[in-house]
């Protein structure tokens, strides 16, 4: 049989009978009779809108206490009064005023740099970059679900069949800079979610809220970009793009093991029986 290469613009749907069947924006998804009758189905684009309200009742779990002082209502009024004063400052007396709040702490200091604006200008990168993107995917083994994790660190959970948005997500306030997600191989309970500050375990039950279970951190506090769990689901691999070191988790015994590599690390696999782990470098 003739093999087509697919346009470029084009995405290759699936393979039926030695056949690749593939579907672009030029042919008005229109995949064909034959493929329709042979079992294939195309499902509708999933549009992810990120900006929506997010259902509360995940945030709350392992959330640094001095992380939510930033946002208590008088707090927040401190805030304000000090963008007032800013304009009845001299930059000198701003001077003098920051380097007395060096010895609050850093709750002060950050609270500071909010009102006069340092923050603000900090974030505003990131906070451009934050939207609709998608970072990555990963299917549920044993359920038509996908789940899919955005720029802003939120994972929305995608029911195949019914072609919607499940209410429930999964947030937490330092599940920021995603790089990668991750099924449990195993029975598909617990998702994986490689970030700064570390990989996030999600408990994700059928119905029920999702729950937060552990943060596995990097023994030198490293931001992880790669996770990748084993076929057994007992063992995952975890690394950071860039870096040299490979830590694998023991999520059983509550154990890890770093391993190091000569070359920059950019992502890692399980060989299907667990016996090998394979790396990509730079």
């Amino acid at each position: 049989m003739t093999w087509v290469v697919p346009k470029e613009d084009a995405v290759t749907l699936g393979e039926l009978g030695g056949e690749l069947y593939s579907v672009s924006k030029r042919d008005d998804a229109h995949v064909g009779d034959d493929f329709i009758r042979r079992g294939g189905r195309v499902l509708p684009p999933a549009r992810v809108a990120s900006a929506k309200p997010r259902p509360f009742g995940q945030r709350e779990s392992l959330t640094d206490e001095a992380e939510d002082a930033l946002d208590s209502g008088a707090l927040r009024l401190l805030k304000r009064a000090l963008r007032g004063a800013k304009s009845f400052l001299l930059d000198d007396e701003l001077a003098v005023l920051d380097a007395a709040l060096k010895t609050v702490g850093g709750v002060a200091q950050r609270l500071l740099a909010a009102a006069t604006g340092d923050e603000e200008e900090e974030l505003q990168p990131t906070q451009q970059e934050t939207g609709e993107s998608i970072v990555d995917m990963s299917w549920h083994p044993t359920r038509n679900l996908l789940a899919v994790a955005q720029l802003d660190g939120v994972v929305a959970l995608y029911h195949v069949d019914s072609a919607s948005w499940d209410a429930r997500v999964l947030e937490h306030p330092k599940q920021l800079d995603v790089g990668s997600i991750e099924w449990g191989k195993f029975t598909g309970d617990v998702l994986a979610v490689a970030c700064r500050a570390g990989v996030f375990l999600w408990k994700v039950p059928e119905t029920k809220e999702p729950v937060l279970q552990d943060v596995l951190k990097h023994p030198d506090d490293e931001p992880f970009t790669q996770v990748c769990w084993n076929a057994e689901g007992s063992l995952l691999a975890a690394c950071g793009k860039g870096s040299h070191s490979i830590v694998v988790f023991d999520t059983i015994f509550a154990r890890k093991t770093e391993l190091q590599s000569p070359y920059k690390l950019t992502s890692l696999h399980w060989s299907p029986t667990g016996e090998y782990l394979f790396v990509i470098t730079e």
